[in-house]
């Protein structure tokens, strides 16, 4: 004798509604949050650091990648903001290293302009949170990278750099440095936007190095494509990276003009 499947409709109704909620459920509990700003008082590094808030600590490991320590002394959350860009000063003076009459003439290691930016992978620490990216300043928050500091713990991030000084050695691991504002290095805007583009993943490494050395050392095109290892007779760059550089030159000249101008969009 046959048997027939009696299962009433509306309880594979039921199953089928289960089916597709429930899934979405758990993917909506997935999903992300929006970002918003952690509990905790918002700290410029540079002021914060002066007063013994937060501990900083550069360590460059070339000219064009160094480390950020930024160490919360308090017993409270910050939300610690870093600029656009800073520079990378090396610590005159020091002993045990090179000795001071080196540190204290021209063979000095390079100054080092260093974009924060706000990629993720930029954090060591897992789970360190960046509330803001770059370009998304708050009220009272200007451009760059901000992110929450746990009591007394510690944030780590990797960081691309580009050499402000050519010809000078490269910056090692073993020699100290200490950040600065990039304005006190440098006074010219086009150099912080090539550092804060270079942050921000827009500009690859070597391309923001040549428009940094054009822009900051005013060095000729024809003279970045004559830069070569000793004993090396093909150039550093190609002749792709210099055009590449070229074009990021001219979009930070027009940037920069672009802000020097008065806001006329209000009319009288």
């Amino acid at each position: 004798m046959r048997r027939f499947c009696c299962t009433p409709w509306f309880l594979w109704s039921f199953v089928w509604t289960v089916a597709v909620l429930v899934p979405a459920t758990l993917l909506a509990g997935d999903s992300p949050r929006k970002k918003t700003l952690p509990k905790g008082e918002v700290v410029q590094i540079f002021p914060a650091a002066e007063k013994g808030v937060i501990d900083v600590e550069l360590i460059a490991k070339g000219s064009a990648k160094c480390r950020l320590i930024v160490t919360n002394k308090t017993d409270r959350p910050l939300n610690v903001q870093l600029p656009e860009a800073f520079a990378g000063v090396p610590v005159l003076g020091q002993q045990g290293i090179m000795g001071n009459d080196f540190m204290q003439n021209n063979n000095a290691p390079q100054q080092l302009g260093v974009g924060p930016g706000g990629n993720r992978n930029n954090f060591m620490n897992p789970g360190m949170m960046n509330v803001q990216g770059p370009n998304q300043g708050g009220p009272n928050l200007g451009r760059g990278l901000l992110f929450n500091l746990p009591p007394e713990k510690v944030c780590r991030l990797r960081l691309q750099s580009v050499c402000l000084e050519h010809g000078k050695p490269d910056p090692k691991p073993l020699i100290k440095y200490q950040i600065k504002p990039i304005d006190e290095v440098t006074d010219k805007p086009e150099v912080v936007e090539v550092c804060a583009m270079l942050g921000r993943g827009e500009i690859p490494q070597r391309i923001a190095q040549l428009a940094a050395w054009h822009l900051a050392n005013d060095m000729t095109w024809k003279q970045l494509g004559q830069i070569r290892p000793a004993f090396i007779t093909k150039p550093t760059y190609s002749q792709k990276e210099l055009a590449a550089a070229k074009k990021v030159v001219e979009k930070v000249a027009e940037l920069v003009e672009k802000r020097s101008k008065p806001d006329d969009s209000t009319g009288d």
